[in-house]
């Protein structure tokens, strides 16, 4: 029977060599360890399994060091291990006939990497889930194969060559000798060592790169080598396709050079060179996961989605459990129309890998593409508790805030803020959440800290005109003169300052009402529904309190002549247009004589509000005939915008369509002047200045929003008005005074 024995190198490798060396207990004859600068006790340990220990200094050079450890073999086989490896449990049975083959010179063995984490890639190979065979990795949730020679002849001519990823297979191939697959694999556990370790050891690896690629500039593998150390490592991307093209100059159809341009230039965006270097890395089986993999992903980008799914589906045929490829294709598949499998799919590829925010960033964009914008929100935030961002907590309040979820908004941003006490973005989210509910206090507070935090004068004058809501004029005067001493040249500041000192005591209350009637029957409770005696009575109290209910042409005036406004006057608006205001509202405030202005987003007119759809009840929108009814009524119809869509969440561009097109739509209608706009869900965005320029130009005299409440005379600014919220339970004398 042919002999075996194992060669060594090793520094300073005491916490896992003795795993190592019980592996091969009963399979070897043989061992010799070179030592290449031990300062532990790992030659000890070497020694009490019968081991030859050399002394090798070590030369910055693998090849030599293994090279010198094959020096003082006997054995007619030579079997290579690293001390953080063993050999599987079944190669004692498996490797002695492996021995008896004449005609071969080495055996090309699988070597299970264990990995930390579920999604990674080593060379041209993905991750497999670990299948928890070996106790050592029970706890890595994958493992990636990689292949080379590990068992070889004894034979002057057969040695190893490279200074890093050393291989002898050039040698044995050069002897006219097989190498065969083996039978056996090694296991390999140095990925799951402490990051330090692992980014040390990168940094080695990198700078023995660039010297092998000095010594070996005719060895394609080795530019390769270097140019993908240079991408994943240094995130150098420029120089790694240098290093791509310099070796298929050198190997011009190797498959795995241009896989690996392939996946950069993937990675990179740029998609179409991506498919062109994917086609050149051929249909074999080496590396097909990947190439598919990036094949779907471009495919995907450029929008060529029934081929992406194509693609997607040939790389899980070889890789069923490679759950990132199975979010993909269901992802593509929900773009495709089919939502249901396409989210289920996502759904269970984000149970295997609840920690990875691509799979949770797919998952939210189907829910999204599908109108599930609950269970988006859902997603959103229970990612925040994995991995701790303060984007992903906007995001996450962005989508309750779509919902209208406000104690929800206030309860994620409340926690970001927390976490992110920094982050300005949060604390402006959480200010406009107390706002809606109606807590100004805390929205000042807010307000106040991000106006010192960032210093704008913008942020100043927002803080102040919250506290001046609150009847809190000395404080909003503090703020604004803090803003002045650090921006003493702000227009705004100063025309601010002095508006708030002197005032001509008149007062606007712009009431803001959504449906007057009772909810659809099995709808549930909603607070934007008035019931038709509430608001009668609302409509009562507005006269016992001593408010004048004011015309749209009333209103208008009085944006250039304050003077010319009663004392305390009221403008009742409804947003939205729902039918109700005709056959339920209108009858009431003719009743009373008060006119009133109704916001309507042009795209829904004679329709129904599927703008609110799985948010609200389903409820019909007034026609064109509906709406002359109302003008004739004394009820001026204005715009909401064309989609009802979110303003601050549009393009600048989107913006002035939205503006223009309703406003030419109801003027061609209803034959009559649109000059007032309100912002649906009743947003602005964070930059007034530019959206009131906008509104300017496009022919708008003043913009509401949604809540703010009673504005003093003069106004600042007539693009953003504030108004009263009006709920079943709204309190008329706490909300206007007395």
């Amino acid at each position: 029977m042919p002999s075996l024995g194992l060669s060594m190198i090793v520094k300073n490798a005491a916490d896992t060599l003795r795993l190592c060396l019980e592996s091969v207990r009963g399979v070897v004859d043989q061992i010799v360890v070179a030592d290449t600068g031990c300062t532990d006790n790992t030659c000890d340990i070497a020694r009490e399994f019968g081991a030859t220990i050399i002394s090798t200094p070590w030369q910055n050079h693998f090849a030599d060091a293994r090279n010198a450890a094959l020096k003082p073999m006997q054995t007619d086989w030579v079997l290579v291990l690293d001390p953080d490896e063993e050999l599987d449990r079944d190669a004692q049975a498996r490797i002695p006939k492996l021995l008896l083959a004449a005609e071969v010179g080495g055996y090309i063995t699988p070597i299970r990497n264990y990995v930390p984490c579920m999604v990674t890639r080593g060379w041209d190979r993905t991750t497999m889930p670990n299948d928890g065979s070996h106790p050592r990795a029970k706890d890595a949730p994958a493992y990636f194969i990689n292949e080379n020679c590990r068992l070889f002849r004894r034979h002057p001519e057969i040695y190893f060559r490279g200074r890093v990823h050393e291989l002898v297979e050039y040698q044995i191939r050069a002897l006219g000798l097989k190498c065969q697959r083996a039978n056996f694999f090694i296991h390999h556990f140095g990925h799951l060592a402490d990051p330090e370790s692992r980014e040390n050891k990168n940094a080695f690896y990198h700078e023995l790169l660039r010297l092998k690629i000095q010594e070996m500039p005719d060895d394609a593998t080795a530019w390769v080598q270097y140019g993908l150390d240079e991408y994943e490592e240094h995130k150098n991307t420029e120089e790694a396709l240098r290093c791509f093209d310099q070796a298929l100059r050198l190997q011009p159809e190797c498959p795995t050079t241009w896989l690996f341009k392939g996946m950069v230039y993937c990675q990179s965006g740029r998609y179409e060179e991506a498919l062109h270097a994917l086609e050149r890395a051929g249909s074999g089986e080496d590396g097909a996961v990947l190439r598919d993999r990036l094949k779907g992903d471009a495919l995907r980008n450029l929008g060529r989605l029934k081929e992406a799914r194509m693609a997607y589906r040939r790389a899980l045929k070889l890789n069923r459990s490679d759950w990132l490829l199975q979010a993909k294709l269901g992802y593509t598949e929900s773009k495709l129309g089919h939502k249901g499998s396409g989210i289920a799919k996502l759904q269970c590829a984000a149970a295997k890998l609840p920690e990875m925010f691509e799979v949770h960033d797919l998952l939210l964009k189907a829910y999204l593409n599908a109108d599930r914008v609950p269970e988006a929100a859902e997603e959103a935030e229970r990612f925040t508790a994995v991995t701790a961002h303060p984007e992903l907590f906007l995001r996450a309040a962005g989508l309750r805030a779509r919902l209208r979820q406000w104690d929800k908004v206030e309860k994620v941003s409340a926690q970001g803020v927390q976490l992110f006490p920094q982050s300005t973005e949060l604390h402006d989210v959480l200010m406009k959440a107390y706002i809606v509910a109606g807590r100004l206090h805390e929205a000042a507070e807010v307000a106040e800290r991000i106006a010192h935090a960032v210093a704008h004068p913008k942020l100043f004058l927002r803080a102040a005109s919250i506290y001046a809501q609150l009847q809190q004029g000395g404080r909003a005067e503090q703020l604004l003169s803090q803003g002045l001493e650090l921006f003493p040249e702000s227009a705004e500041l100063q025309q601010a300052l002095a508006e708030i000192r002197p005032s001509n005591g008149r007062m606007l209350a712009i009431l803001g009402f959504h449906k007057i009637g009772e909810p659809p029957a099995g709808a549930g409770s909603s607070r934007w529904y008035v019931p038709g005696p509430t608001f009668r009575n609302q409509l009562k109290a507005l006269t016992m309190s001593g408010w004048e209910v004011i015309s749209i042409d009333a209103f208008l005036k009085g944006l250039s002549e304050p003077d010319s406004l009663p004392p305390r006057a009221a403008l009742l608006t409804f947003d939205d247009g729902y039918k109700s205001v005709l056959e339920v509202a209108s009858p009431l405030l003719s009743e009373f004589g008060y006119p009133s202005v109704v916001f309507v987003p042009t795209q829904f007119v004679g329709g129904y509000n599927d703008f609110d759809q799985g948010i609200e009840p389903r409820e019909p929108i007034c026609s064109w005939n509906d709406l002359r009814e109302l003008e004739r009524r004394g009820c001026s119809i204005q715009s909401h915008g064309v989609r009802h869509s979110s303003f601050p969440e549009l393009a600048h561009e989107e913006q002035q369509e939205e503006l223009r097109h309703s406003k030419d739509v109801i003027e061609a209608e209803l034959g009559k002047p649109v000059e007032v706009f309100a912002f649906p869900y009743g947003q602005a965005g964070m930059d007034r200045m530019r959206v009131r320029e906008l509104l300017q130009r496009t022919g708008y005299r003043a913009a509401c929003l949604f809540d703010g409440g009673v504005s003093k005379l003069p106004f600042h600014n007539a693009y953003c008005l504030t108004r009263v919220p009006m709920y079943p339970d709204s309190d008329l004398t706490a909300l206007l005074g007395s």
